[in-house]
């Protein structure tokens, strides 16, 4: 099973148009279960899972999120993966931040490839802000 991290930047229905979107499929085809960061909205993901249906003959589903982040920026977390090679067993959600630790909370899901089960935690970390807050993040992931 061949695995990848993309963090495609604002990766929204309204921000990709057909040729962009194939641009991305032609790398996303290469994986069999993809975590993605700064997905905007789920109609790019239906995109794109008809997309590398038609384009490539590729047979993938997602789970998404809900929507997390600051008032002024919102996103959403997805697993996208292969359905003949991964099942998805669990979507446990986000990671509950009563505390508001993460400037994004974790999303967590539970899959199944072949005799393996495993976990997956999806986190797009706090940028451009002080080394500290940063530190401070990848601490409290420990704990996740």
């Amino acid at each position: 099973m061949s695995i990848a991290t993309f963090n495609i930047r604002i990766f929204s229905n309204n921000s990709r148009d057909d040729e962009e979107l194939l641009q991305i499929c032609n790398i996303l085809k290469e994986f069999d279960f993809i975590a993605i960061q700064e997905a905007r909205d789920t109609e790019v993901l239906d995109r794109t899972v008809l997309m590398l249906k038609n384009q490539f003959n590729l047979d993938y589903r997602y789970i998404a999120s809900k929507k997390v982040g600051t008032e002024r920026v919102k996103e959403i977390y997805a697993y996208l993966y292969r359905s003949d090679k991964v099942n998805a067993i669990k979507n446990f959600g986000l990671y509950p931040d009563p505390e508001n630790e993460f400037i994004r909370e974790p999303f967590i899901a539970m899959f199944k490839a072949g005799e393996l089960d495993f976990y997956v935690i999806n986190i797009h970390s706090v940028y451009r802000n002080s080394v500290s807050e940063r530190r401070k993040e990848a601490r409290k992931l420990a704990e996740v």
